[in-house]
């Protein structure tokens, strides 16, 4: 009995479940690393959106004439990154499709919000495709600065830029 215990089916028993297990782990790992690329990517693209509207965008002026916008950014210009509010206007009345090809999504869905804190208490507003599914993705940029909202007589005041980046989890990651 006991020269049978490294028999033939055995070891082939053994070589399947070294085989199976092997194959289940990278399978794990090529998912796990498929995620953390979704996740980084995410990041990427929301940090980067988020900076290119701190600056005023090409042309400085594009809120005059959306469609002739290489870049879209919403400060008044590079010397002082004020939110602009012409600019926020303009950008609000596009439709999400128009907003994130001008901001090179990628692919990526877009919505932008704006808080601000004036004498008046604590206002929102938002740009962009901003109703996740269930099923979404997502990863939140936010940056601290000032917006210049003059048509409401409040002046500058601080705000909050918060960029929502987001795919639906059933949309492929390979791009």
């Amino acid at each position: 009995m006991r020269g049978q215990y490294f028999s033939f089916d055995v070891i082939v028993a053994l070589a399947l479940f070294v085989l199976t297990f092997m194959f289940v782990l990278s399978y794990w790992f090529s998912i796990h690393s498929v995620m953390e690329t979704q996740y980084s990517s995410s990041q990427d693209v929301a940090q980067r959106i988020g900076n290119a509207l701190m600056t005023p965008g090409i042309p400085e002026n594009w809120e005059s004439d959306f469609s002739s916008a290489q870049s879209i950014g919403l400060a008044t210009n590079y010397t002082n990154p004020v939110i602009s509010e012409d600019k926020w206007t303009e950008l609000s009345g596009q439709t999400s499709d128009d907003i994130e090809e001008k901001l090179n999504s990628g692919g990526w869905h877009v919505c932008i919000n704006i808080t601000t804190v004036g004498n008046t208490g604590t206002s929102s507003d938002m740009a962009g495709n901003c109703t996740l599914p269930d099923s979404a993705y997502s990863t939140v940029y936010t940056r601290i600065g000032a917006a210049n909202f003059t048509s409401t007589g409040e002046g500058i005041k601080p705000a909050i830029l918060k960029v929502i980046v987001w795919r639906d989890a059933n949309t492929s990651l390979i791009r």
